[in-house]
């Protein structure tokens, strides 16, 4: 159950990361700002989102969830835990995942910051 709640939040990632895009260029070649709001509101949803799907990959590195094709490729039951955590970007996917998640807290970061600054 685990994996399958990091799988519905890099969707709703996924989702929200689409609806962003078009509702800022919607908002900027309309000029409704209350688009560009909507869309900097739902930028920020995608690190929280992006975050909790890393979790999720790690709890199965770490607890050996075999059943999941990116466990199963990237560690092994006699791993060290340090090296099981750090099997997140061991692979692909895991890596695109991590700098996904990374891009989206510098994001979050500087979406923090007032407009109109």
């Amino acid at each position: 159950m685990i994996p399958d709640v990091g799988y519905l939040a890099m969707v709703t990632a996924l989702v929200g990361a689409v609806y962003a895009t078009i509702a800022s260029l919607y908002g900027f070649f309309k000029g409704e700002e209350r688009w560009v709001n909507s869309a900097r509101h739902a930028t920020m949803t995608l690190a929280p989102l992006l975050g909790l799907s890393s979790l999720t990959l790690i709890y199965a590195l770490v607890v050996g969830d075999f059943q999941l094709k990116y466990v199963a490729t990237t560690s092994s039951r006699d791993m060290p835990l340090f090296l099981k955590v750090t099997a997140l970007w061991g692979g692909q996917s895991g890596s695109l995942l991590f700098w996904s998640f990374l891009m989206a807290s510098f994001t979050f970061i500087v979406m923090l910051r007032r407009w109109d600054e």
